[in-house]
């Protein structure tokens, strides 16, 4: 689903006065929240937005890491009497490393380019709780017509990325 749709839908599930989740808390006798006026509560709702747009995608990356392990590793430490929870330990999350730390590492630049889910869902606010970097850029070119520095940050955001790029593959690569 598109950013900007998932976000509508977001809006509306949290919606101070008819939406979804308070029409549930008031259902158990929690009273209602005001979800986008609160920095911390307007934070939470971005995070769980978040989480559910991204959970089917990194779900099938690990899906695909785990069905890259040879079953006969498995079956090795079957015959040699390991358990669950140590072939788990000592097989499935080591070879799941490079698929865990590319997750890792798509999330940490995927939340430095975050833009689209507190644009629209709080503009930044409330006080600026939920201003994400490439938000304050875009406020500051669009909004203050400053292209200069906002520019500037996005060079600066650009090569951070590519640090980081560099980092997972030194960490990743095979020896």
């Amino acid at each position: 689903i598109d950013a900007v749709s998932y976000s509508i839908i977001f809006s509306l599930f949290f919606n101070e006065r008819g939406g979804l989740v308070n029409n549930i808390l008031n259902l158990v006798g929690i009273s209602s929240q005001r979800w986008f006026s609160s920095g911390p509560l307007a934070m939470s709702v971005i995070m769980i937005a978040l989480t559910w747009r991204w959970t089917g995608y990194n779900s099938l990356i690990i899906l695909s890491g785990l069905q890259n392990i040879p079953g006969e590793l498995y079956e090795a430490a079957s015959i040699d009497g390991a358990g669950a929870f140590t072939k788990f330990m000592k097989i499935t999350i080591p070879q799941l490393k490079p698929v865990i730390i590319f997750s890792i590492f798509n999330s940490i630049n995927g939340t430095m380019q975050l833009f689209t889910e507190p644009q629209l869902l709080t503009q930044g606010g409330p006080s600026n709780s939920t201003m994400t970097v490439v938000l304050y850029l875009y406020n500051i070119g669009f909004k203050n017509f400053n292209f200069g520095v906002a520019s500037a940050g996005s060079y600066i955001i650009t090569i951070i990325v590519a640090i980081l790029t560099l980092i997972q593959f030194r960490v990743t690569r095979e020896d």
